[in-house]
C-alpha cells in the first residue's frame, strides 16, 4: 500500500512539475511576445492580481484549447515616453512620445511586424500640420492611437507606455545587452543629465543607463551624427531591439521573470488583459525570430515652410497597409483583419454641378481602404464639409481628405437612419481627393 501511495505521489509531483514548466514556458513566450515589442506587462498583472504565476496557472491548469485559442491578428502600440519637463519629471502631461512602434502579430502565420513611426512624421491635428510626437500632450494616447491607426490603416487594439526609467530597469533585469558601436557618439545635455560617449569599433556591454544613451543618441555636440536623423536613429534602435529579442529568448531570462515583473509594475502602463497576454504568449513560443520583421514607415525628410517633417511616401505606405491587412486568412473562420478605414461607413454627397464628382471620390476612398462608401447628391454649397458621428473618425478625415471644416454630429437630413459614421459634403472648393482648390 505504501509503495502504491509513493508511486501516486510521484506521478502527482511529476504532473505538477510539468504544469509549472508549462506555466513558465507560457510566461517566457508571453515575455518574448511582449518584449519583442520592447515592453512587458507582467509586473502590472503580478501586483494587480496578487500573484501572476497563480493567475496564469489557473488559466492554463487544464490546458484547454478553447480558453487560450487565438486566431485574429493583434496590433499593439508602444509609446516610449521622453523625460518631459526637466524641472518637473513627475508631470506626465508634459511628456512626448520619443519612440512610436506599432507591433502587428499574426498568431496563425506566427509572423510579427514592428513598424517604427519617426517622431517628426507630419500629421494633421485640429486642421494644422504637426509632428506626431506633439500629439500626446495635445490629445493623449487616444489621439496618438488614432493617428497611427490612420497612417497604417489598422485598428490599434492595445496601447503600452514605458518611460526611460522603466526602459533602464528592463535592460538591467535581463542582464544588459552587448552592442557593436558603428560610429563615434559624443553628446552632453546637462539639462537632462544625459551624457553619451561611445567610440566607433568598440563592442560595449550596455546596462540600463548605457542602453538608454545608445537608444536616444541622434547627433554629437559638434553637429556630426546620423545623416538621415531620426530614420537612422530608428535603424540603431532596431539593431538594439534585435539584441534584446536574442537575450529574451535565451534560457537565462526565465530565471529573472520575478525581478522583471517587479520593475515593470512601477513603470509600465497598459490596457492589455491578462488572458490576452497568456493566449498570445503561447503563440509567441512558436514564433521563429526570422519571422519578426522590423521596418520603418516609408518616407523622407522634407522642409514644409521652415519646419522639417518626415513625409510618408503614399505609394509605399499603401503597400505597407496592404501587408498589415492581408494576413493569410486561408483556413480561418470568422476572422476579420484589423482595418480601421474599412470599418467606417461613409456617405459622399455631390453638392456641385460637376458630374461624377462623388463617384470619383468614392473610387479613391475605396482605393485607400474605405470599403463602405455610398454616394448621392446634396444641396448646392460653396464650401466642402465633413460631418462625423464621433471623434474616432476625425483623424482619418483630417489626414486623408485635408478638409479642415469637420463638425461633430450628423443631422437626419443627411442620415435619417443613423447608418453612417461620416458624411462628406463636396462643395465647389473641392478639387480632388485630399486636395483643395
Amino acid at each position: 500500500m505504501g509503495n502504491e501511495e509513493n508511486r501516486f505521489e510521484k506521478r502527482q509531483d511529476k504532473k505538477n512539475i510539468n504544469k509549472k514548466s508549462l506555466v513558465k514556458r507560457i510566461i517566457l513566450g508571453a515575455l518574448a511576445f511582449i518584449l519583442i515589442f520592447f515592453i512587458s506587462i507582467f509586473g502590472y498583472f503580478y501586483f494587480k492580481y496578487g500573484s501572476f504565476l497563480g493567475e496564469v496557472f489557473n488559466i492554463v491548469k487544464d490546458v484547454k484549447q478553447d480558453v487560450i485559442k487565438v486566431e485574429e491578428p493583434i496590433n499593439v502600440l508602444l509609446l516610449g515616453m521622453d523625460i518631459g519637463d526637466t524641472s518637473d519629471v513627475s508631470n506626465k502631461d508634459a511628456k512626448r512620445t520619443d519612440t512610436i512602434i506599432l507591433a502587428n502579430f499574426d498568431p496563425i502565420t506566427k509572423e510579427a511586424k514592428l513598424i517604427s513611426i519617426p517622431r517628426d512624421t507630419r500629421v494633421k491635428i485640429g486642421g494644422k500640420s504637426q509632428k506626431i510626437n506633439a500629439a500626446y500632450p495635445i490629445g493623449g494616447e487616444k489621439l496618438v492611437k488614432q493617428l497611427v491607426g490612420n497612417i497604417l490603416g489598422v485598428k490599434v487594439d492595445y496601447v503600452v507606455k514605458v518611460d526611460y526609467e522603466g526602459f533602464r530597469g528592463i535592460i538591467d533585469a535581463i542582464g544588459g545587452i552587448d552592442m557593436y558601436i558603428e560610429q563615434d557618439m559624443n553628446y552632453d545635455d546637462p539639462g537632462q543629465d544625459l551624457h553619451i560617449h561611445f567610440n566607433k569599433g568598440e563592442t560595449v556591454h550596455l546596462d540600463g543607463k548605457k542602453a538608454e544613451e545608445f537608444f536616444r543618441w541622434r547627433k554629437n555636440n559638434d553637429g556630426t551624427g546620423l545623416a538621415n536623423g531620426d530614420v537612422d536613429r530608428i535603424k540603431n534602435q532596431q539593431k538594439f531591439i534585435n539584441a534584446v529579442i536574442d537575450k529574451v529568448l535565451s534560457v537565462s531570462t526565465i530565471t529573472k521573470i520575478d525581478s522583471i515583473a517587479e520593475i515593470l509594475n512601477k513603470n509600465i502602463e497598459t490596457n492589455i488583459p491578462l488572458d490576452v497576454t497568456v493566449a498570445y504568449g503561447l503563440k509567441g513560443l512558436e514564433t521563429d525570430k526570422n519571422n519578426i520583421k522590423m521596418m520603418t514607415l516609408p518616407g523622407e525628410g522634407k522642409y514644409v515652410g521652415n519646419v522639417s517633417y518626415y513625409i510618408p511616401d503614399e505609394k509605399a505606405t499603401k503597400e505597407l497597409r496592404s501587408q498589415l491587412n492581408s494576413s493569410n486568412l486561408s483556413g480561418r473562420k470568422n476572422v476579420i483583419p484589423s482595418a480601421a478605414r474599412g470599418d467606417l461607413s461613409i456617405k459622399v454627397l455631390n453638392c456641385t454641378k460637376i458630374n461624377g464628382l462623388a463617384a470619383n471620390v468614392q473610387k479613391q476612398l475605396n482605393e485607400n481602404g474605405y470599403d463602405k462608401v455610398d454616394v448621392g447628391n446634396g444641396d448646392p454649397r460653396e464650401k466642402s464639409e465633413i460631418l462625423i458621428k464621433d471623434e474616432s473618425s476625425r483623424a482619418f478625415m483630417e489626414n486623408d481628405l485635408k478638409i479642415d471644416n469637420i463638425k461633430k454630429g450628423i443631422s437626419s437630413k443627411y442620415d435619417g437612419n443613423g447608418t453612417y459614421d461620416v458624411v462628406i459634403l463636396l462643395g465647389k472648393d473641392f478639387k480632388n481627393f485630399g486636395e483643395m482648390k
